[in-house]
């Protein structure tokens, strides 16, 4: 299980594209990561990582924290400077 947000500048401007494009592979990817085998799993990966270039690109970091089962993603601007949590807790 994960949860994914974003700081709002996620949603602005041109890396909005970028944003929806990588939440809906975690989506996606979460609602099926059980059944896939290691074959599988490894250009998934690298579709991952190219995702996460373009928002790197357009000036985002992923950062990524688990508590217990649970996986917890943000999208932030770099210099992101509030508590993450508080994207968790409005999402």
């Amino acid at each position: 299980m994960h949860e994914i947000t974003a700081a709002d500048e996620a949603g602005e401007g041109e890396v909005q594209e970028a944003w929806h494009d990588f939440a809906d592979f975690m989506r996606d990817l979460g609602d099926s990561a059980a059944d896939l085998t290691e074959a599988d799993r490894m250009p998934l990966a690298g579709q991952l990582d190219l995702l996460i270039a373009e928002l790197r690109r357009h000036g985002f970091r992923v950062v990524a924290g688990a508590a217990g089962t649970i996986l917890y993603v943000a999208v932030l601007p770099r210099g992101y400077r509030r508590d993450v949590r508080a994207l968790f807790a409005a999402s």
